[in-house]
């Protein structure tokens, strides 16, 4: 389980440690979203979970699991992401 704040860190979305803290790698994680209980509508900047939304900013509570980069290839895409985020951890939620 992890606790955060919603994010976006170079068009990716992510959960942040602080919502006051300045956002860097050491304090982020990419957040990869494992299950059909979340979308995520680019437009309006939203993450629906569990048909509640959630705007960057709100706090957010998640089960699943973390995550080092190089050391988890979960799909190509999430290895494409690290290098575009410039983010070295992440948490699979679901």
């Amino acid at each position: 389980m992890v606790s955060g704040y919603l994010t976006v860190v170079n068009n990716c979305l992510a959960l942040t440690r602080d919502s006051k803290e300045l956002t860097t790698k050491d304090n982020t994680y990419l957040l990869v979203l494992a299950d059909t209980s979340f979308s995520w509508d680019a437009d309006k900047e939203s993450l629906l979970f569990e048909g509640k939304p959630y705007k960057i900013g709100d706090e957010l509570y998640l089960g699943g699991g973390a995550f080092t980069y190089p050391n988890a290839n979960i799909t190509d895409h999430v290895k494409v992401s690290w290098i575009e985020c410039g983010l070295d951890k992440g948490w699979l939620g679901g």
